[in-house]
């Protein structure tokens, strides 16, 4: 299957296009911010998440996210998991790496005693849009000779590729969300 028309195929599975920033990336990592909007950019979820562990200044630095903001502006992950469980029992799950989305999504459930959104169980369908765009941008793929493997490309790689801007500062969820989703129609319309 063409990459266009995967990526037209993710368009008709009523889509959730999600990011996450989170405390970091390793397996004790939970979400700080989440954000999802539809096929048509309306978002679904858009919220600072109140740390259930010391947010490290190395990750603010990054995504420009404070504690102070987290603590003040934040809600407890009880009520955005609702909100994020009632998103995905009506739309399919995307997102630019969704294998990390999904690890970092469920690390989250299980340290706040949530049940999990993805499993054996579960009834979503989840699309990696970074498997896809880097399917679709394949001329752009640099080799890494100490890897033996070509490198990732990044969401910010693959929209300057396409000419996509970010509509506000990258490293937060819902410019990130947008951008991606964006990502999505350049390659649904034969982007090249």
């Amino acid at each position: 299957m063409s990459t266009i028309q995967a990526a037209q195929d993710i368009l008709a599975s009523n889509p959730a296009v999600f990011d996450t920033e989170t405390t970091g990336l390793g397996s004790d990592a939970v979400v700080v911010e989440i954000a999802a909007v539809d096929a048509n950019s309306i978002p679904l979820i858009d919220t600072l998440i109140s740390p259930v562990s010391v947010f490290p200044y190395e990750v603010s630095k990054i995504n420009g996210i404070t504690g102070y903001e987290l603590k003040h502006s934040g809600r407890g992950w009880d009520i955005a998991h609702m909100q994020v469980w009632d998103i995905l029992q009506r739309h399919s799950f995307v997102a630019f790496n969704a294998s990390f989305d999904v690890r970092v999504l469920e690390q989250t459930n299980h340290h706040s005693g949530e049940r999990p959104f993805f499993g054996s169980d579960s009834e979503v369908m989840v699309f990696d849009l970074m498997e896809l765009a880097n399917r679709h941008f394949h001329k752009h793929l640099e080799w890494d000779e100490g890897q033996s493997k070509f490198k990732r490309l990044s969401l910010a790689k693959c929209c300057e590729i396409g000419g996509i801007e970010f509509n506000g500062p990258a490293h937060r969820a819902l410019v990130d969300a947008n951008a991606a989703l964006a990502l999505l129609h350049y390659i649904a319309n034969g982007g090249e």
